[in-house]
C-alpha cells in the first residue's frame, strides 16, 4: 500500500513539473526578442522626433524674429546688420548722420512706418531734423514694395544712385537736395497716398515713373538744375496742386493720361520748356475732369 501511494505521488509530481516547464517555454517563445529591440528603437526614434520638433520650433522662432523686425534709428554697422535679414519692419527706420558709403537691405519688402535716408521733417516738432549722410553714395532696396509712412531721400550730397525697382506704394515720397544723384529707380510705383516732391537734385537729367497712376496730395517738381525730361505717362490724377517750377534745362514733359488736378496748376520759370506744350497739357486736363484751382503758366519758353 505504501508503495502504491509512493508511485501515485511521484506521478503527480512529474506531471506538475512537466506542465510548468511547458508554460515557461510557451511564455519564452511568445516573447520575441526582436520585437523588444524594435520597440526600444521606436521609443528612441520618437524621442529623437520630439527633440527634432523642439529644435525646429526654436529655428522657426529664430527665423520669425529675423523676418519681422521693429523700427530703428540706424547709427552703426551693428544696427544695419541687425535688419539685413528683415522682410517686414514695424516702426520707422532712419538713416541719419551716418558715415556709411553704401546701404543695401536685400530682403526688405515692407515698412509699416517711415523710411528715411538723411534729414527729415519732424511733424511733431514741426521742423527739419538732422544733417544728412555726407558719405553715402548708393541706396539699394531691391525687394521693397510698400512704405506706409514717409519715404524720404533728403540731403545726401554724395549719393549717385537710389534704387527701389519693386516699390509700388508709399505715403509721402520725397527726393530732395541730393547734389550728385544721377538717377532713381522706382519704376513700378503706382500710388502715392500723400505728397510727391522732387526738389533740388542738381545732377539728375531725367525722371520717369511709368507706372504711377495717382498722387493723392500735391505733385511738385522744382529746381533740378540739369533736368531735361519729366515723364509720368500713366498718371491719371493729382489730388491737390500740380507744380513744375524753376528749371533751366527742362524741355519735355509727358503726362498723356493726366485728367484731374484737385487744386492749382502751376508750370512756371522753366526757360526751355515750350509754352505750347504746357498749354496743351492744361487743355487736356480741362477736357477731362478738370482743374479745381487756379492756373499759372508763366516764364517758360515762348514758341
Amino acid at each position: 500500500m505504501k508503495s502504491l501511494f509512493t508511485i501515485i505521488f511521484s506521478f503527480i509530481f512529474a506531471f506538475v513539473l512537466v506542465s510548468c516547464g511547458d508554460k515557461e517555454k510557451t511564455e519564452t517563445e511568445d516573447k520575441d526578442p526582436v520585437s523588444d529591440v524594435d520597440e526600444a528603437n521606436d521609443n528612441d526614434i520618437e524621442d529623437e522626433k520630439i527633440d527634432d520638433d523642439t529644435d525646429n520650433g526654436e529655428t522657426e522662432d529664430e527665423e520669425e524674429e529675423e523676418l519681422l523686425c521693429e523700427g530703428i534709428d540706424v547709427k552703426s554697422e551693428e544696427d544695419i546688420e541687425s535688419i539685413k535679414k528683415c522682410v517686414e519692419i514695424t516702426g520707422s527706420v532712419i538713416f541719419e548722420s551716418t558715415d556709411f558709403t553704401q546701404i543695401e537691405l536685400p530682403l526688405l519688402e515692407k515698412v509699416k512706418g517711415s523710411l528715411v535716408f538723411g534729414s527729415y521733417w519732424d511733424k511733431v516738432a514741426d521742423k527739419m531734423v538732422g544733417e544728412g549722410n555726407p558719405s553715402l553714395e548708393s541706396i539699394s532696396l531691391p525687394e521693397l514694395k510698400e512704405v506706409t509712412g514717409d519715404f524720404s531721400v533728403y540731403n545726401n550730397p554724395a549719393v549717385t544712385v537710389f534704387s527701389a525697382p519693386e516699390l509700388v506704394s508709399v505715403d509721402e515720397f520725397w527726393v530732395e537736395n541730393n547734389a550728385l544723384l544721377e538717377s532713381f529707380d522706382a519704376g513700378k510705383l503706382e500710388n502715392v497716398t500723400g505728397d510727391l516732391g522732387i526738389w533740388d537734385n542738381a545732377s539728375i537729367t531725367e525722371i520717369e515713373t511709368s507706372s504711377l497712376a495717382g498722387v493723392d496730395g500735391f505733385l511738385w517738381v522744382r529746381r533740378n538744375a540739369m533736368l531735361e525730361k519729366l515723364s509720368m505717362d500713366s498718371l491719371v490724377s493729382v489730388g491737390v496742386d500740380f507744380k513744375i517750377t524753376s528749371h533751366d534745362t527742362l524741355n519735355t514733359i509727358e503726362f498723356s493720361e493726366l485728367g484731374k488736378i484737385g487744386k492749382d496748376f502751376y508750370v512756371r520759370k522753366n526757360s526751355k520748356l515750350p509754352t505750347s506744350m504746357v498749354e496743351a497739357l492744361k487743355d487736356q486736363v480741362e477736357a477731362k475732369d478738370g482743374i479745381g484751382g487756379s492756373v499759372m503758366i508763366t516764364d517758360n519758353l515762348e514758341d
